[in-house]
């Protein structure tokens, strides 16, 4: 897929025009700095030690908003979804979901992978042959 040296992929997988690669580092170090201050001021303001309770998550709310810092962010919205909560009342539940999985015909595979290819053409799991197409 990669055009010689005039492409490059970047971090989210997509094939992109080599004259677009200083933007985008410079874009993605400045999103890195301000990414790693939150995470700072989240560890310093102790905002997710006592995340469950629910005075916490109030508390929370605007710092969700300024954005939740990457090495956070998968606790913090398991949390705040009420995911974690619903994991552990039904801690078999993903392993059923996969069985039942199994015995359900894939006849919307086909559209789902067409929908895909079609909406992500520059991305290299899902442009070309589809043998990475398992992944969706």
């Amino acid at each position: 897929m990669e055009d010689g040296n005039h492409t490059f992929v970047d971090a989210y997988g997509f094939v992109r025009p080599l004259e677009e690669k200083d933007v985008i580092d410079a874009l993605q170090k400045k999103v890195a700095e301000r990414d790693a201050a939150r995470a700072i001021k989240w560890k310093k303001e102790k905002l997710f030690a006592d995340v469950t309770k629910h005075a916490s998550i109030d508390k929370l709310k605007p710092h969700c908003r300024l954005g939740i810092p990457s090495t956070l962010r998968g606790d913090v919205w398991l949390v705040v979804s009420g995911a974690s909560v619903a994991m552990a009342t039904n801690e078999d539940k993903y392993a059923q979901l996969i069985d039942r999985m199994s015995m359900i015909n894939f006849s919307m595979s086909k559209p789902i992978e067409t929908d895909v290819r079609r909406t992500f053409p520059n991305h290299v799991d899902f442009a070309g042959d589809g043998s990475d197409m398992d992944k969706v």
